[in-house]
């Protein structure tokens, strides 16, 4: 996979039913930046994203949910780790929740605060924070 291009332009999260693309913005244009990530087999992209900057990373978080809507998948990258999702086993079953309130994510944003990511997931009918650990990796 092709990883995006860092430098003084703003990077952007695109996503729909196929994966997710970052851009790059420099006020003026946009280009694509890296390869299309798509989601894992039997699952379609489209649902909301959000990034968050943490001392010496961007990171992105996109939601998708499974062909039949049964389950929601929580991908996460970093332009560093483009590709691949740092997150592969993050799946929230839609009949765990209470009336099925977790039927898709229609809204996030993610905040990062004291080495410590928090991610709040809005959907139709209710609203989820989740704390996430980040780990260093070598890039």
């Amino acid at each position: 996979m092709t990883r995006p291009a860092t430098g003084s332009s703003s990077l952007l999260l695109s996503s729909s039913s196929r994966g997710s693309r970052l851009a790059t913005f420099d006020g003026a244009n946009v280009a694509v930046a890296g390869d299309l990530y798509a989601p894992p087999p039997g699952f379609v992209g489209g649902g909301a994203t959000t990034a968050v900057a943490t001392n010496d990373d961007v990171v992105f978080f996109a939601w998708g949910a499974s062909s039949d809507a049964s389950q929601n998948k929580l991908s996460t990258y970093t332009p560093g780790t483009w590709g691949t999702d740092l997150t592969p086993s993050a799946l929230w079953s839609v009949a765990s929740f209470p009336n099925s309130a977790f039927t898709g994510a229609v809204f996030a944003k993610a905040i990062y605060d004291s080495g410590q990511v928090y991610l709040y997931t809005f959907t139709s009918v209710g609203a989820f924070a989740s704390p996430i650990s980040c780990n260093a990796s070598s890039k």
